[in-house]
């Protein structure tokens, strides 16, 4: 069991079980090393989280290199023989701000997007609508360069992973093994939709990610429509792998359905807390419903006429509404969770301070070469403003 790359890790341990670790992390490993004390992003500082406007267009930075990096180390092992079953893990950290993509991709986007939906014209939550971003450096050519980097890292990442599954197939052919290669993400991006950034709402642009499987058994070309979650894949590599099952486990495997069989729907659900609230979505089936602090005001979405999430049709759906509402707020306390909340950040204050005051070292934390820092190009209409 390798690990190569991003994984978010916190703290001394950085292997879980991994046997190896061939590539480190982006981000520090050590709570308190982050955000505005991380000098060695140079004049990137803070564009990996929320200070992400300060740069943008075409180049070269630090989540580029380290990305570069990562798929290097990972064509390194797989050109390496093994003489057990391989289970390798593959993190980069794009698509991601910092909004900096390659030139030829930057300037492929900038010809093509178009400006995100704007939020007069979709119901919101009035929760998410308070969640309005409001920059003076946003205008509709900033916002034009922002979403042309973006699509620009897609595509980038798009070509790294295809490295890796070359090289993937080609392991298993030369050392007659079966095998299967997933792809997916942990969360979205929503680009200035709804004059919404990152991530933290329930809109498919933040919450929905993709979710790639081929391989030895798994029917080629066969797109599934049924939901799933994240804490699915656990169980469903367990499965593939014909390793003890997990005990207690919340998710389920969805193996039929890479055998090209039926999976049964099953609510999905996903968790967000934020500016003091505590939100919760169920998707089940055409249906997607979030609701915070279990008040009132909820939102509801049909996706087999309205993917986009655009028409709030509570009022047209009263029975699908109820019995959404009724799951969703089945086992679901938002008083404990915001307790439990507020004791998980006492310790993490602690962590922090520690962190930032010990000079405990963080072997498994990337180098940022200083090459990485050069700053992006933009397009003249903006570079002679």
């Amino acid at each position: 069991t390798i690990l190569c790359g991003r994984m978010h890790f916190s703290g001394q341990d950085q292997r879980h079980g991994f046997e190896r670790r061939i590539m480190g992390d982006f981000t520090p490993c050590i709570a308190g090393r982050g955000g505005a004390k991380r000098d060695d992003l140079g004049p990137y500082v803070e564009t990996p989280s929320w200070n992400w406007a300060k740069h943008y267009g075409a180049g070269d930075s630090p989540v580029l290199a380290y990305d570069r990096a990562v798929i290097a180390a990972a064509l390194e092992e797989l050109s390496k023989p093994h003489d057990r079953p391989l289970f390798l893990v593959v993190g980069t950290y794009g698509p991601h701000h910092t909004f900096v993509a390659p030139p030829h991709l930057f300037e492929k986007y900038y010809e093509r997007v178009d400006q995100p939906i704007s939020p007069d014209d979709v119901a919101m939550h009035s929760v998410d609508r308070k969640r309005i971003l409001e920059d003076d450096r946003l205008n509709p050519e900033s916002i034009r360069c922002l979403r042309a980097a973006y699509y620009g890292l897609i595509e980038h990442t798009d070509d790294l992973v295809g490295q890796v599954k070359t090289a993937w197939d080609n392991h298993a052919q030369k050392n007659n093994r079966e095998e299967v290669f997933m792809y997916t993400s942990d969360h979205g991006e929503q680009g200035g939709n709804r004059g919404l950034w990152g991530k933290m709402t329930f809109f498919e642009d933040a919450v929905a990610i993709p979710l790639i499987v081929s391989g030895n058994g798994v029917v080629k070309n066969n797109v599934v429509e049924t939901p799933v979650s994240m804490v699915d894949i656990p169980t469903t590599i367990t499965e593939l792998a014909e390793s003890p099952a997990l005990p207690d486990s919340d998710g389920r495997s969805f193996v039929p359905a890479l055998l090209g069989q039926t999976l049964e729907d099953v609510p999905v659900y996903s968790d967000i807390a934020h500016s003091g609230k505590v939100g919760r979505m169920i998707r089940f089936k055409n249906w997607k419903y979030w609701n915070f602090d279990k008040t009132e005001e909820g939102i509801l979405f049909d996706h087999s006429n309205d993917k986009a999430e655009t028409v709030d049709v509570s009022e047209q759906y009263p029975k699908e509404l109820l019995e959404l509402k009724s799951t969703l707020f089945n086992l679901w306390d938002p008083d404990a969770i915001k307790a439990a909340l507020k004791e998980r950040h006492q310790h993490e204050k602690i962590f922090d301070e520690w962190g930032w005051n010990t000079n405990v070292e963080e072997p498994d934390r990337w180098v940022i070469p200083e090459s990485a820092w050069e700053l992006p190009k933009l397009p003249e209409s903006i570079a002679s403003s």
